[in-house]
């Protein structure tokens, strides 16, 4: 019979693999959430009707149909730009369990370090979401 050598089970290995995976996402999302602007948007969406609108003036079933199509842009505006900041934000808050578990539980120095990095940016797309959020809300950015 051949020896066969087994490999030494790195504790939190895979688990650092998967969360550095969804924290990429989050981090394009992140990126991605700081260059939109929605007043901005909203403010484009309005200009945008207000030249159809003063193109058409003539026809009131144009008009209408031009507000009801308004409304619904901005009603995807909001879920977009609203989906923006939660997706990031619930996946970095489930990524934190296992990074908190890594840190108890590896043994490796190197993934404690890796998983260190982690809860940083973790904190900060934390951040950026919060911020970004009141921002929305507030009709600011």
């Amino acid at each position: 019979m051949e020896n066969v050598e087994t490999k030494k089970k790195i504790i939190g290995l895979p688990s650092t693999i998967v969360a550095g995976i969804f924290l990429s996402f989050a981090l394009i999302f992140a990126i991605l959430l700081l260059t939109m602007n929605l007043q901005a948007a909203l403010k484009e969406l309005a200009e945008a009707t207000q030249e159809s609108v003063n193109n058409n003036e003539n026809q009131a079933g144009a008009a209408i149909g031009m507000s009801f199509a308004v409304m619904f842009g901005a009603l995807v505006l909001f879920i977009v730009y609203y989906g923006v900041v939660i997706i990031p934000f619930v996946i970095v808050n489930i990524m934190l369990i296992f990074v908190i578990k890594n840190l108890k539980h590896a043994d490796v120095k190197a993934i404690r370090i890796i998983n260190f990095v982690y809860l940083g940016l973790i904190i900060a797309i934390n951040v950026i979401c919060i911020i970004k959020f009141v921002l929305f809300i507030t009709n600011v950015g």
